[in-house]
């Protein structure tokens, strides 16, 4: 596959409108949301970032759960996680980034018919993939922190993507840093505002 192809455009201009509704926060971040999910799960797979590709289902799952808990009312309050749940997540985090790219490294070992070219950067893949799942369930709670998870995987995504030849992605995720840099502000001054 050629790229930027029409499925990674697609894949690309859905996830700039679902990104740009969550730093309001919009209900319609998840509709958006879902459409690039389907998108890029292909263009991941062609591109043998496993990682990424099963993302996109775990993406759409927390999307679903997003929907249900923003609610048509979108009256969900902005919060911030808990320091004991901070301390815990970031354990759970590392150990679920280390055994998620162990399992990407043998991927194709275990299933060569459906995967037969070894995984790219499993273990980078797999923490960008771990991060980003923490990242969207807590954005489904209106958690702060999504936004410094979205930071930390958007650094780590950039030059992976460009290095992958995935260029449109990799502005795509450039993008979505600065948007990150938006939302985190844009909450925080709602948070403030809701502590009042």
């Amino acid at each position: 596959m050629d790229y930027p192809s029409t499925l990674e455009i697609i894949g690309a201009a859905t996830g700039l409108v679902s990104v740009y509704f969550a730093t309001r926060p919009h209900i319609a971040t998840w509709h958006f949301g879902i459409i690039s999910q389907i998108a890029y799960f292909v263009i991941f797979y062609d591109a043998q970032l496993y990682s990424d590709m099963f993302l996109q289902v775990f993406y759409t799952v927390l999307c679903i759960y997003g929907i249900k808990n923003w609610g048509a009312a979108n009256d969900l309050p902005i919060t911030v996680l808990p320091k004991s749940i901070k301390l815990r997540d970031s354990i759970l985090l590392v150990s679920m980034g280390l055994g998620w790219g162990t399992v990407m490294f043998y991927l194709p070992v275990w299933l060569p018919s459906l995967f037969p070219q070894a995984a790219a950067f499993p273990y980078l893949d797999g923490f960008i993939g771990v991060m980003s799942v923490f990242a969207t369930f807590y954005q489904a709670q209106k958690r702060v922190e999504s936004w410094w998870l979205w930071l930390v995987t958007d650094i780590i995504a950039v030059p992976l993507y460009w290095y992958r030849e995935l260029h449109f992605t990799a502005i795509l995720y450039a993008i979505f840093l600065a948007m990150a840099f938006i939302g985190y502000q844009s909450w925080q001054k709602q948070l403030k505002v809701g502590a009042l």
